[in-house]
């Protein structure tokens, strides 16, 4: 563009030259009207006053007789395509005023001045007209892409949405159900042909899954494997244990010899979940870990001197019959626990709690009929409910606490895991421990403000077990708030106990969703 306008210019001086007007200024006038245009896209404005102060100065040293170049043009359209809103209104409304002053000038007889002005001034609205369309072009190409780019990436986040919804509906369910088998089988013995074929129908069902749904999201790594824990590390394993006052033994049976990898890697982690089971759940002061290296196995043996307890009758509710009957198999192989019943459905979860009074309720939140949130409100005064569900922060896990029940559980859990769920909640605890509760309030804080219903029972707290209210809702255990708040351990487990009988309520979980309630925190 600033080549056209210096070769349009040069044949005007070469044309003045020829009929005896050139000037040395008027060459000057040439080169400051041209040059600025190469900024007319980052200073549009500018670039137009620059050019019109040598369209004046044209004027001024009496050169208004050469024919004006394309450069005001120009810088009109660039002003019209790149300049903002308010300026393009403007530069337009100086055009049009230009061509109306000049057609007043003319009808007053001032053909001189008229002459200059209405060219100046039409060119220009033209101009802008021009850039005017253009930007709109423009502007509407790429909003078009835009939302062309936005409707992709709804696509491909409705595609996410769809394969996560497929993952949860299908692999987890199938992994969950061949964890449960898996484990029902192992804890009581069985290798029943049955079961061994629904296991391998399951994990073939769930590959084909995984192959359809995540194959074009795999992806080739030259990074090195990281290697694997063994039992070489068990003294390692063991140590945070001990340190924490708990007597750990480890007697070996045979002549210890290295074994196949995915052989030592198990046995780690056996090793590994029955201490993290003892911490947790069990009342016990020691525990002893035999490894028995046998010709072509190892046995594995851990037991501790946790006290007996009297036997736990368990309900089953769960809409798929794999599901319960792998819940029913890990129970039955406990000496402490049998099943009190199995329901398909949240009305027969009910009437089987209504019927047989069990201890405890393992139940499902999706069930036909009546759902297991429902259910768990109708039976949680009679029983103890444990929620049964493929995520830890599945969506009505929530609701189900609010509804009563004692605690939730993964259905891939390890039975070892199911087994101390059980005694825990028989027991009068909640199965969530501190991090969960701060996620549970965290869960609450997201949702809209509840309205404040602040019970009668929490007028009979005294100054301290509020304290220890507050300290409970905030997700704190025992031991943290003896130390925030300067006191026993042992004290706080009878505040503790204080609250919960006042509250009216039989675990943590419950005063936690009390004191949200209540507007205690938030």
């Amino acid at each position: 563009m600033v080549g056209f306008n210096l070769v349009i210019g040069a044949l005007g001086l070469v044309a003045a030259a020829v009929r005896g007007s050139f000037s040395p200024v008027l060459a000057v006038l040439l080169v400051l009207e041209v040059l600025p245009l190469w900024w007319r896209r980052r200073y549009p404005l500018v670039v137009l006053a620059l050019i019109g102060c040598a369209e004046v100065a044209k004027w001024a040293f009496g050169f208004s007789n050469e024919p004006a170049g394309p450069a005001l043009v120009f810088a009109v359209y660039a002003v019209s395509v790149y300049g903002r809103p308010r300026v393009r209104v403007a530069v337009a409304a100086i055009a049009i005023a230009l061509i109306v002053l000049a057609v007043a000038l003319l009808l007053l007889g001032e053909f001189p001045v008229s002459r200059n002005l209405i060219p100046a001034g039409a060119l220009s609205l033209v101009a802008w007209v021009i850039g005017d369309n253009v930007r709109s072009r423009r502007r509407f190409f790429a909003d078009l892409i835009a939302r062309h780019q936005k409707e992709r990436e709804q696509a491909a986040e409705e595609e996410r949405l769809r394969i996560a919804r497929e993952l949860h509906d299908v692999v987890a369910h199938n992994v969950s159900v061949i964890a449960i088998q898996a484990g029902a089988a192992r804890v009581s013995g069985s290798s029943a042909e049955e079961a061994l074929r629904s296991i391998e129908a399951t994990a073939r069902d769930t590959l084909s899954e995984l192959n359809h749904l995540l194959g074009v999201l795999r992806k080739q790594s030259d990074a090195p494997l990281a290697p694997q824990p063994g039992l070489s590390q068990l003294d390692g394993l063991l140590k945070p244990a001990r340190d924490a006052g708990l007597e750990v033994t480890v007697k070996v049976v045979g002549e210890r010899r290295d074994l196949p990898a995915a052989l030592d890697l198990s046995a780690y982690r056996i090793v590994q979940e029955a201490i993290t089971n003892v911490l947790k759940h069990a009342n016990a002061s020691r525990v002893e870990v035999i490894l028995a290296f046998q010709p072509d196995a190892l046995a594995l043996t851990i037991s501790d001197n946790a006290p007996h307890r009297m036997t736990i009758r368990v309900a089953l509710a769960d809409d798929q019959a794999l599901v319960r009957a792998g819940f029913r198999m890990i129970v039955e192989s406990h000496p402490g626990m049998e099943v009190a019943g199995e329901a398909a459905d949240g009305q027969e979860a009910i009437e089987l709690v209504n019927r047989e009074r069990p201890d405890v309720v393992l139940m499902d939140i999706r069930m036909p009929r009546v759902d297991g949130i429902e259910a768990t409100r109708q039976v949680a005064g009679s029983t103890r409910v444990v929620i049964l569900t493929t995520y830890e922060l599945d969506e009505y896990v929530f609701d189900a606490l609010a509804a009563g029940a004692s605690g939730f559980l993964l259905k891939a859990a390890p039975p070892e895991d199911l087994i101390r769920a059980i005694q825990v909640v028989a027991a009068g605890n909640a199965l969530l421990d501190p991090s969960v509760t701060r996620r549970l309030i965290a869960e609450f804080a997201k949702r809209p403000e509840p309205a404040l219903k602040r019970p009668k029972e929490l007028s009979s707290l005294t100054d301290r077990e509020r304290e220890v209210l507050l300290e409970l809702a905030r997700g704190f255990t025992n031991a943290e708030i003896a130390g925030r708040l300067h006191v026993s351990e042992t004290t706080v487990k009878t505040h503790v106990a204080h609250v919960l009988d006042k509250l009216g309520v039989r675990d943590r979980v419950q005063a936690v969703i009390v004191a949200y309630e209540a507007g205690l925190v938030g």
